[in-house]
């Protein structure tokens, strides 16, 4: 696996583009958001012809129990997610310690931001 940069958003595995690039994402795919210690970071979904669901998934150990976090995104339409309670979110060990896990099921346009 290749080593995650900073204000990158990945496939498994990929490098998608910096922060603020907008990636489209595909059903069935984890993507992953490093997050810095001492930033704030939110996300920019857009629908895409059809109606779409975006599952924040939890983070481990302790976090695990909050349970993932879904959110409907209408077709064609914008959703702002902030990531102010990254911490719910975040993943403590691994190939993806510090990243937020996510997954969506169907294809939408993601652009991530720092607030």
């Amino acid at each position: 696996m290749a080593d995650i940069k900073k204000d990158l958003i990945y496939a498994a595995g990929t490098d998608n583009g910096a922060a603020g690039d907008k990636i489209t994402t595909a059903s069935g795919n984890t993507y992953y958001i490093p997050m810095k210690r001492e930033q704030s970071m939110g996300l920019v979904v857009v629908g895409g012809t059809g109606a779409a669901k975006i599952t924040l998934k939890a983070g481990t150990e302790y976090k695990k129990s909050l349970g993932d976090n879904t959110i409907d995104v209408a077709a064609g339409k914008a959703v702002v997610i902030p990531l102010c309670d990254s911490a719910r979110y975040k993943i403590g060990k691994g190939d993806y310690a510090g990243c937020i896990a996510f997954t969506t099921t169907a294809a939408v346009d993601v652009i991530p931001f720092v607030i």
